[in-house]
């Protein structure tokens, strides 16, 4: 039997190659098909509440990828984008929050990207996922040089932190079309460096590489120095930071941020706001000292006493070094406005402290006199 002779090698070869690149996506997005028609056609009774919807994914889903999958798709295909509420979101960032959580987003299925990117963090981690919201700038176009507020996510599949951006797939969907096109697929597990084009976030960490893109240069402006580079694995953060509350996670991003930008004034509103949650939920046993203990101290049985002494005891270290850090907001490039409200705060913050120390001494006395 004859070999068989290639007539067009470059042709056989380029098909080869054809089959190589994109047989694995074509496999991939055969494997999707079953997920994405659950997604699109989620039966009603299990989109009542955002935990009905995530053990709907954990019933069916295999997997972490499939699951952020299913979330993914759902989101894009039953939340709708609020251009009313992006008019005045725009010119300011914390306008109506609450239109934005997750509750609220669920229930009207409607929202701007901070109620995207909240919603399918919060679906993650309720599949017992690792995500993140991230937040910074966005450019609609590639060459646009504005500088808009953005949000999107951060989640870990397999050991291995992806990028998404949920707001802008659901916006690439025509709404009469059940169709999940390209742009659409251009914003799910997006490759670092392609997402880097259009998205700048305010901690470095999520650019999820060692070499730093600055502000300028995401603008385009490429004659300003070079920003350092990062300095600590990006993966061994996220990870270690998985178990912790939303506010501390929250307060350490926003640390980085201000290092990494310490002129942007957004950065510099939102970590002065963090660090005064920061303050309060620290200082939190001595006001509900105040309020539940202090008024009723000789009705308190000996082991409450002990147990409200040990409370406040714990709090006296971190309660010190809160008042030191909320003195760093001082530096901060702030509005006249947040100055006003940083330093009424921070005279209530210097109230509780001097309680802390007050309510310490009069634990103690109770005690001594019954013994």
């Amino acid at each position: 039997m004859k070999p068989l002779i290639l007539s067009n090698q470059p042709f056989i070869l380029s098909f080869f190659l054809f089959l190589f690149f994109l047989g694995p996506l074509s496999m991939a997005a055969q494997n999707f098909a079953r997920i994405d028609s659950l997604a699109v056609n989620a039966p009603i009774w299990t989109t009542r509440t955002a935990a009905d919807l995530s053990a709907y994914c954990d019933a069916n889903a295999i997997g972490e990828l499939e699951k952020v999958r299913f979330y993914f798709v759902w989101i894009a295909r039953h939340i709708k984008y609020d251009a009313k509420t992006y008019g005045v979101y725009r010119q300011n960032a914390d306008y109506n929050v609450e239109k934005q959580s997750v509750p609220v987003v669920f229930s009207e299925r409607v929202a701007v990207c901070r109620g995207y990117a909240l919603l399918l963090e919060r679906l993650c981690r309720q599949s017992n996922m690792a995500a993140r919201y991230v937040a910074g700038y966005g450019k609609a176009e590639l060459n646009d040089e504005r500088l808009e507020p953005h949000a999107w996510n951060a989640i870990r599949i397999e050991g291995n932190w992806e990028l998404f951006d949920p707001t802008w797939a659901s916006n690439s969907l025509q709404l009469d079309s059940a169709d999940l096109s390209a742009n659409f697929e251009k914003w799910f597990m997006t490759p670092p460096v392609n997402f880097a084009r259009q998205h700048w976030s305010y901690d470095p960490v999520f650019q999820f590489t060692n070499e730093l893109t600055s502000r300028a240069e995401f603008l385009g402006d490429t004659e300003g120095s070079p920003p350092p580079s990062l300095g600590f694995d990006v993966a061994t953060t996220l990870n270690g930071e998985n178990s912790l509350d939303s506010l501390e996670s929250s307060w350490r991003s926003y640390n980085r941020a201000h290092l990494f930008s310490p002129t942007d004034s957004v950065v510099a509103q939102k970590l002065a706001r963090l660090q005064d949650e920061k303050a309060k939920a620290t200082l939190g046993p001595v006001e509900d000292f105040m309020k539940k203990a202090y008024r009723r101290l000789p009705d308190l049985t000996t082991e409450e006493l002990k147990e409200w002494l040990d409370r406040l005891n714990k709090v006296r270290a971190p309660a010190a070094e809160v008042l030191l850090l909320h003195a760093e907001i001082d530096d901060l490039p702030l509005q006249e406005s947040d100055i006003e409200l940083v330093q009424k705060n921070r005279r209530r913050l210097v109230a509780l402290t001097q309680f802390l120390a007050h309510g310490l001494t009069v634990l103690e006395t109770e005690l001594n006199s019954r013994k």
